[in-house]
């Protein structure tokens, strides 16, 4: 999400987004999100299993995350190899 929170204001810009709409969403979005990872790493801290298997959780985490960009450089791939074949 990171990603998506620094092209966001671009998008709304070029969308013509009323500002005070933009600011009143980013707003909430920012104490949402602010609020909630510490939330989540709190409760889920508290759960047994993922006490247990932390290092498990975290390469699950990243392996999720890259997975798009795996798949869009495999999709690339094959592309150019379609191409240069005709």
């Amino acid at each position: 999400m990171p990603v998506v929170r620094t092209f966001v204001p671009v998008v709304a810009g070029v969308g013509e987004m009323d500002y005070k709409t933009f600011t009143r969403f980013n707003i909430i979005g920012g104490l949402a999100w602010g609020a909630g990872i510490p939330l989540l790493g709190y409760f889920l801290g508290k759960i047994e299993f993922v006490k247990n298997n932390i290092e498990v959780a975290i390469l699950a985490i990243v392996l999720l995350s890259l997975l798009p960009v795996i798949l869009e450089f495999i999709k690339h791939r094959r592309s150019n190899t379609h191409s240069q074949d005709n």
